[in-house]
């Protein structure tokens, strides 16, 4: 006599097979998950500081970048029709993610005209309000051991880049 579908035990051992790879599987996911949310985070804060440093150049004045819990915005020093340039909630990247700058005290940065970050009558680099300045930003999750930084040098280059990644690789730092 020919048999159709499968019998119970046929059934409950591939339902054990497919939770112990699920099992097995979940906590790799999850960590994938968590990196590719700091990532897409910090990729997005280094394209907002992009976008203040070409902004600067276009308008041949002073633009910034500034951040809180609230999101992060680039605008203009000097008030124009043109400003606030661009904004975005924190929501866009992940709440997830924390955000430490250095100096710790510091959450903007301002660009001159020539795209180099502005620097103060001392020659600190400091805002035109006096405030100062943040060269990185260290973006981690608590549940992943991933970094990523966004430098900003004093000439106004602004890098994406992995602290914990191998000396000379394009994600070094």
């Amino acid at each position: 006599m020919k048999q159709n579908g499968f019998s119970l035990i046929e059934l409950m051992v591939t339902i054990t097979v497919f939770a112990v790879l699920v099992s097995v599987a979940l906590p790799a996911f999850e960590e994938s998950m968590a990196v590719a949310r700091v990532k897409s985070t910090a990729e997005v804060f280094n394209r907002g500081l992009q976008l203040a440093r070409s902004e600067a150049i276009k308008q041949n004045s002073r633009v910034y970048f500034s951040y809180s819990t609230t999101g992060w915005e680039v605008g203009c020093v000097t008030a124009s029709v043109d400003c606030p340039i661009q904004s975005k909630p924190a929501t866009e990247g992940s709440r997830l993610v924390n955000i430490t700058a250095t100096p710790a005290d510091a959450n903007k940065v301002t660009f001159t005209s020539l795209g180099r970050l502005y620097v103060d009558s001392a020659g600190v680099l400091n805002n035109p309000d006096g405030t100062a300045e943040f060269e990185q930003l260290r973006f981690s999750s608590v549940s992943t051991t991933s970094l990523f930084d966004v430098l900003i040098r004093s000439s106004g280059q602004v890098k994406l880049c992995k602290p914990d990644a191998i000396s000379g690789s394009v994600m070094g730092c």
